[in-house]
């Protein structure tokens, strides 16, 4: 049976294995995988994350932009007959700029209207997840902000706030059997 074509989006912290699940997927389905934010904006990505706390709505912007950006890129995707994956998505992006302390209010208002048919959430113990960043080659500043128990906790309140069509625990699968488990969520939704 094929799959038809569809935007599905994974959300979680870093280390929970997105970007990983995400390959697996695009290549098990025949997705194109965007990363958020998109690589266009990879090299100014940086600068963003580590002043996010100096200037929280010019970071806020950023990253919206960027959410933007992709969902767009995904729609365009989708509207040409194929699937996409999106390696972050909203919980992941704004719940870091929700715990910073930015007012989201109006942040939903600037995204384009684009329609989502699986969202699912990456989680994992604080343990694992340490263990994967540690394997990583250069620490990633949002990561590094989530070592801080408080604001971890601040975020995770926050992206529990978010709807998620399912929520996997990577702690216990592989992540192989954790894209099976998404493979069947998306024939399952897309039978019907």
């Amino acid at each position: 049976m094929g799959t038809p074509s569809i935007i599905l989006t994974l959300d979680g912290l870093s280390g929970t294995g997105k970007t990983t699940v995400s390959e697996i997927l695009g290549s098990a389905i025949g997705a194109e995988v965007i990363q958020v934010p998109p690589l266009e904006l990879r090299t100014v990505s940086p600068w963003f994350a580590r002043e996010a706390e100096n200037y929280p709505q010019v970071s806020a912007a950023f990253f919206v932009a960027g959410l933007g950006m992709a969902l767009v890129q995904a729609d365009r995707i989708r509207a040409s007959g194929q699937s996409c994956v999106l390696d972050r998505y909203q919980s992941s992006t704004l719940s870091h700029l929700i715990a910073l302390g930015v007012d989201m209010t109006h942040v939903q208002e600037w995204l384009p209207r684009v329609a989502v048919d699986v969202r699912v959430l990456l989680t994992c113990s604080e343990r694992i997840r340490e263990e994967r960043l540690a394997t990583r080659q250069r620490p990633n500043i949002l990561a590094e902000r989530l070592s801080d128990p408080a604001f971890r906790n601040l975020v995770l309140a926050k992206q529990n706030t978010f709807n998620f069509d399912l929520v996997l625990n990577t702690n216990d699968l592989t992540l192989f059997e954790v894209a099976n488990e998404i493979i069947k969520r998306i024939h399952a939704s897309t039978s019907v």
